[in-house]
C-alpha cells in the first residue's frame, strides 16, 4: 500500500521536476551566451537602421513607359507578420520541442544560432538592397512617377518621384528579395538542425545494436 502511494507521489511530482530541470538547464546555458545575444540585438538594430535611414543607389530610371516597371501596386502575398512567424517563430518552436525530447540545455545554443542566422541575413540583405538600387516592377505606380518631357534629352524621358521618401526608397529595393532571404535563413537553419538531430539519433540506435 505504501509503495503504491509512493509511486503516485512520484508520478505527480515528475512533470514539475522535468520542467524545473529544463528551466535550470536553460538558465545555466543562457548566462555565458549573454554577449552573443547582445551582438544579435546590435545586428538587428543595424539592419533596421540601414533600411530606414540609408538611401538606396539611385539608378537612372529607364525611359517611360517601361513595361517591366509599369505594374500596379498590389497587396503583399506574404505579410511581414506571417513572414516573421514562418521564418523565425515556427523554427524556434520546433527547436524547443525537439530539444525538450532530448538535450534541453542545447535549446539556448540552437536558438542563438537561429537568431544569428536571421539577423546576419537581414543585415546583408539590407546592404545589398541599398547597393543594388534595383527598381521594383511597380516602380512608377509606387513612387508616383511624374515625367518631365520638357527637360528630357533626345530619345529619353526623365521625371521624378512624388511619393514620400521612404516609399521612394522602397520602390528602388527590389533585389535581393528580403522575403526569400529571411525565409531561407530561418527554415534553412531548421532543416540543418533537424538533419543533425536525425544523425545523432541514428548513431545512438546503431550503438545500441552493437554487442
Amino acid at each position: 500500500m505504501e509503495s503504491e502511494v509512493a509511486r503516485g507521489m512520484i508520478k505527480e511530482t515528475s512533470p514539475p521536476r522535468a520542467r524545473e530541470q529544463m528551466m535550470q538547464a536553460v538558465r545555466s546555458a543562457s548566462g555565458p551566451l549573454a554577449g552573443h545575444w547582445a551582438l544579435v540585438v546590435v545586428v538587428f538594430i543595424a539592419a533596421g537602421s540601414i533600411n530606414s535611414f540609408v538611401a538606396p543607389h539611385m539608378k537612372l530610371t529607364p525611359p517611360m513607359p517601361d513595361p517591366a516597371l509599369s505594374y500596379p501596386v498590389g497587396d503583399q502575398q506574404v505579410p511581414q507578420a506571417m513572414l516573421f512567424g514562418l521564418g523565425y517563430i515556427a523554427p524556434a518552436v520546433v527547436i524547443l520541442l525537439v530539444s525538450a525530447l532530448g538535450d534541453t540545455g542545447d535549446f539556448c545554443v540552437s536558438l542563438l544560432a537561429l537568431s544569428q542566422s536571421v539577423s546576419l541575413t537581414m543585415l546583408v540583405t539590407a546592404i545589398a538592397k541599398k547597393l543594388a538600387g534595383r527598381p521594383r516592377p511597380c516602380f512608377y505606380a509606387m513612387c508616383k512617377w511624374v515625367s518631365n518631357a520638357t527637360s528630357a534629352p533626345i530619345g529619353q524621358e526623365v521625371g521624378s518621384c512624388t511619393s514620400e521618401k521612404l516609399v521612394e526608397w522602397e520602390s528602388r529595393q527590389s533585389f535581393p528579395s528580403g522575403h526569400s532571404s529571411f525565409a531561407f535563413a530561418g527554415l534553412g537553419f531548421l532543416s540543418l538542425f533537424l538533419l543533425d538531430r536525425l544523425r545523432r539519433s541514428g548513431r545512438r540506435s546503431s550503438q545500441k545494436r552493437l554487442p
